[in-house]
């Protein structure tokens, strides 16, 4: 989603046939979707603050109307 590669090492000892353990690989899907989740609320939680913050400036803001 965000073009961050994940690297993930596994332990040859776990390795059946080449591929991670099936509880392994929920597990480890159940958190790169979490982690995706966060970073999007994150996002959504700055995009918000900066509008209220252009809100607040506007507001503050003598107006130039005096000339």
């Amino acid at each position: 989603m965000f073009g961050v590669p994940i690297h993930t090492e596994c332990n040859s000892q776990r390795r059946v046939a080449g591929m991670l353990n099936q509880t392994e690989k929920k597990t480890m899907e159940k958190i790169v979707c979490i982690g995706e989740r966060s970073w999007q609320r994150l996002l959504e939680r700055v995009e918000h603050l900066s509008a209220l913050a252009q809100r607040l400036e506007r507001r503050l803001t003598p107006s130039q109307d005096d000339g």
